[in-house]
């Protein structure tokens, strides 16, 4: 296996209470794409010293999310435990990441310039939450959701202090 490390990224990366790991069919391709797409950078990759250029493994942090976003990749083995998803082009897997970001739209166009397919554009939800959601060529979906602040309206949903309260707890 040859492995490569970015010592001083991995130095300075926090520990995450979750990172989101995706099993795909081609890990070298995801590799690029994932870095394309949420423009995260390199902390280790290993791939297969065997001339197969296999990825078994990579650790990516974006660092423009709201909680530095961890991300770690690899390709499926087969019968090893580390199974791609069998999604369709278009359609999402089981799995679903959802990333809190500073600007959705921002996000949400470079996720999409990069190849990911479109399946609801940004738009502002009635909690307080602009979102959007994309598939990516590998069959995972993402959302994208920023933050917004906005007053109670006479019949709104938003004057229920239940939803204020749920909202409340988005603010960054």
């Amino acid at each position: 296996m040859l492995t490569t490390e970015n010592a001083e990224l991995k130095a300075a990366t926090k520990p995450s209470p979750l990172t989101f790991c995706v099993t795909v069919k081609d890990g070298a391709a995801a590799r690029s794409f994932y870095a394309a797409a949420l423009g995260a950078k390199e902390i280790t990759a290993v791939v297969e010293d065997d001339g197969s250029g296999r990825l078994a493994h990579a650790h990516l942090v974006a660092d423009d999310t709201a909680a530095g976003v961890q991300l770690m990749l690899g390709s499926d083995y087969g019968g090893e435990g580390m199974n791609a998803t069998a999604a369709k082009p278009g359609t999402r897997s089981p799995a679903h990441a959802f990333v809190l970001v500073p600007d959705v739209d921002v996000a949400f166009e470079r996720f999409a310039k990069a190849g990911a397919v479109v399946t609801e554009r940004p738009r502002d939800m009635f909690y307080g939450m602009r979102i959007g959601k994309l598939v990516d060529p590998f069959g995972v979906g993402w959302s994208f959701g920023t933050p917004f602040k906005r007053g109670p309206r006479v019949g709104d949903v938003a004057a229920d202090p239940v939803v204020s309260a749920e909202r409340a707890s988005f603010d960054m």
